[in-house]
């Protein structure tokens, strides 16, 4: 985690460490995430060598949604409360936590389905990004990590948290299905962002993944 946190601050990492653990720990709130053990087990068999890491991720998402019996339908902030026993308001960006630098999870105990999360985000929808992203660290980093950061590194770690997110929260077949052609424009994937309640960036990202648009768009 240390390494973690370095890779996005650099010399300002232990800075950023204390920061954690004094200001944002002690609004941190406890979450469950449903059947961690079981799907932990599953998750090391998920590595392929060679296969990117967004694919991987994307896999190990579809698995989480069909394990809670979630289809591919958009979540609400309601549905994600009540899966993760968590307050609603807290998605909504209602709750405190919004002045850290960054979102982070903090476990106790090896294994188990409890983790303490704060989502240093202040819209709604970056806030269910931040959340789905610790869900994945949760599920997949060694049960021996107490600190789980959600960084804007560009690691192995940071890389497979934002797809298992993507995937999680807008699934590409319901996203294909919404949009419908595979030239959607801007407007279009406005309101997929909209229906599945992430950032424009976010559908972009996952077309630009799966070859739907070109890379460039990602720049414009």
């Amino acid at each position: 985690a240390v390494e973690e946190v370095a890779a996005a601050s650099g010399e300002r990492a232990m800075e950023y460490l204390d920061e954690l653990e004094q200001e944002a720990r002690p609004r941190a709130v406890k979450i469950r995430v449903p059947e961690s053990d079981a799907l932990r087990t599953e998750g090391a068999l998920l590595s392929r060598p060679g296969e990117p890491t967004w694919s991987i991720a994307g896999q190990a998402a579809r698995r989480v949604r069909d394990c809670w019996s979630l289809g591919s339908e958009p979540l609400s902030n309601q549905q994600l409360a009540d899966l993760f026993s968590m307050p609603e308001a807290m998605l909504a960006g209602e709750s405190a936590g919004t002045a850290v630098t960054m979102s982070a999870g903090f476990r106790g105990e090896p294994g188990g389905e409890s983790v303490e999360v704060v989502l240093g985000k202040p819209r709604s929808a970056s806030r269910r990004f931040a959340l789905a992203r610790l869900v994945a660290d949760h599920l997949y980093r060694s049960p021996g990590d107490r600190l789980l950061p959600v960084t804007d590194a560009k690691t192995a770690r940071q890389k497979f948290q934002r797809a298992f997110a993507q995937e999680f929260l807008c699934p590409f077949s319901a996203l294909s299905d919404f949009l419908g052609t595979a030239e959607p424009t801007d407007d279009r994937i406005e309101e997929a962002a909209d229906l599945f309640d992430v950032s424009p960036l976010l559908v972009k990202t996952t077309l630009v993944n799966r070859g739907v648009l070109g890379r460039e768009v990602l720049s414009g």
